[in-house]
């Protein structure tokens, strides 16, 4: 099978690229192929907005099926830019034989703006091959974020890091690009963006990872972590709830996992619905 994905995955960068990065790796192992011209492919993955309208249309003619990934927020007073980014998307998914959405939150989110004629959920997975826990539980409680946007609300981070100054916080991204300075805590390690490569080694290091992100339709590093075996802390808030499922807590109860990450931890070795053999598979059907 010739497989063709909208985005070419780079060695560092969050979001799509990540997925991209794993997909592609998963294509390789599984013996298939990827190709650059989407009109040679049997199957198209296409990222949200990023396919010429044109060139998709002209690929259906031909035959090629159509997957479109989406992982969007719509929301009421966007921005011009992402105001035209969802038109597109809406173009696009017209031409799309079916939707995969990235969570129950962008489902119920996006649906009404594309109304597809046939959708799947599909969370994010990643490689369990490259993401395994470590022996023991490292000592870092982990961020891991991509954007400084005011959606991550590191001021939540940062909070926690004040409170606790007793726990060594490792935080890995572009934290150094927002409005908090996060080198003025003694007790915060600043790795900067990483790539790609050595992240499974960062996360191995890790007993615990917080997420206080609001209405993230689906994170990379949750999925990342629970297959390294790291529990979440997270907000109530978007598709990380429905991903974390018992593998860790809300926000408000970081005191309580913080001191006892073990039973979470040992949950996290169960999920095999992460792994991105069996996601990959699903896009394939689909």
């Amino acid at each position: 099978m010739k497989i063709y994905l909208s985005k070419n995955p780079e060695p560092m960068g969050g979001g799509v690229n990540s997925f991209a990065r794993n997909f592609a790796r998963w294509i390789r192992s599984e013996g298939f192929r990827t190709v650059t011209d989407i009109e040679q492919a049997d199957r198209a993955i296409v990222f949200a907005h990023m396919e010429d309208p044109d060139r998709l249309a002209l690929a259906r003619k031909r035959g090629v099926r159509i997957v479109h990934r989406l992982d969007e927020d719509f929301e009421q007073n966007d921005s011009p830019h992402r105001v035209r980014k969802h038109e597109k998307i809406v173009q696009l998914n017209k031409l799309a034989h079916i939707t995969v959405f990235q969570s129950r939150f962008v489902k119920k989110n996006v649906y009404p703006h594309v109304r597809p004629r046939a959708y799947r959920i599909i969370h994010n997975g990643a490689d369990r091959r490259l993401f395994r826990p470590a022996e023991k539980p490292g000592p870092w409680v982990g961020h891991v974020t991509w954007s400084a946007a005011p959606k991550k609300r590191l001021d939540l981070l940062a909070g926690i890091i004040a409170r606790h100054p007793e726990e060594k916080f490792l935080l890995v991204g572009r934290h150094s690009t927002g409005e908090i300075d996060f080198s003025k805590f003694p007790n915060v390690k600043l790795l900067g963006p990483q790539p790609h490569a050595r992240m499974p080694a960062l996360y191995r290091k890790m007993k615990l990872l917080v997420i206080p992100s609001e209405r993230d339709p689906c994170p990379n590093a949750v999925v990342e972590a629970i297959l390294s075996g790291v529990p979440v802390c997270h907000l109530k808030s978007g598709g990380v709830p429905e991903i974390v499922k018992t593998c860790g807590v809300e926000l408000s109860r970081f005191d309580h996992i913080v001191k006892n990450p073990n039973p979470y931890r040992r949950r996290c070795f169960k999920r095999r619905d992460l792994d991105f053999a069996r996601i990959g598979r699903r896009y394939l059907t689909a």
